[in-house]
């Protein structure tokens, strides 16, 4: 797969951070993407999926090249602990966000039974943007999703209904929560 935007179109505005491949390193890529769409103006409903779809692929990245203890001893994080990158990207009409890691192993789409526990995040990147993919980087990958950006009121499509909208999230959001580490 190629890279998500043509690469003579220059983003409005970037944004980025790395961070230690750690359980931790989802709520703290929220955190960043919460307080970058704040900066930018992104209404809160658009910020609340980019969070959403960039802890995501966050956590892809962390289950793929981290470390997955909750309370890894220090020696074991100085020694081990790798790195992942977030970037997000702001165009006219969309918002791409990028994860990179070492892993060269290109993501799978799963399709988890009902019961299972794993394995939704990439349906949720691939549900809820308008685009998605990976490319090979130096070292490792890239993971991406493009998100449209609108203003006024929501045309017609997927998101006809956005309390309904907000009340999955939240859910998701709750699970997530009670989820132990």
């Amino acid at each position: 797969m190629s890279p998500p935007a043509n690469p003579r179109l220059r983003p409005r505005r970037c944004d980025r951070i790395s961070l230690a491949a750690l359980v931790s390193a989802p709520g703290n890529s929220r955190r960043f993407v919460r307080q970058v769409c704040e900066r930018w103006g992104v209404p809160g409903d658009q910020s609340e999926t980019v969070q959403l779809l960039t802890s995501e692929l966050v956590t892809n990245a962390v289950e793929e090249t981290g470390i997955l203890e909750p309370h890894p001893e220090y020696g074991v994080v100085h020694a081990g602990a790798t790195l992942i990158r977030v970037v997000l990207l702001e165009f006219a009409h969309s918002l791409v966000v990028e994860v990179w890691d070492s892993s060269f192993e290109p993501p799978k789409l799963a399709k988890p039974d009902s019961d299972s526990e794993r394995g939704r995040g990439l349906q949720l990147v691939d549900t809820l943007s308008r685009r998605w993919g990976y490319y090979p980087a130096r070292a490792g990958k890239v993971v991406w999703c493009e998100l449209s950006l609108r203003s006024g009121p929501p045309a017609d499509g997927w998101d006809r209904d956005p309390d309904t909208l907000r009340r999955v999230l939240g859910a998701l959001q709750l699970l997530a929560l009670d989820e132990e580490p």
